[in-house]
């Protein structure tokens, strides 16, 4: 999926940046971003109308197994 996500011209890849505000969430609806480089510490509107954060994580399929974490598997 990133590989093709990669490849779109459509997507920009912000690489080392956080969201530090969206704009008019309060009317419901994004109409562009305040962004900060980790590494620069640069700042930065960024106006756009649709976001999407990528999280990189590790699956972990056999935590069901363990105790202290419930998981409702009527809901998957």
């Amino acid at each position: 999926m990133l590989e093709r996500a990669q490849k779109n011209p459509k997507i920009e890849f912000l690489m080392d940046t956080v969201v530090e505000d969206v704009f008019d969430v309060s009317q419901k609806e994004v109409t562009g971003l305040k962004l900060r480089n980790v590494q620069t510490g640069k700042v930065w509107d960024f106006p756009t109308n649709a976001m999407f954060l990528g999280i990189a994580t590790t699956p972990m399929p056999r935590c069901s197994k363990v105790n202290w974490m419930p998981i409702r598997m009527d809901i998957w």
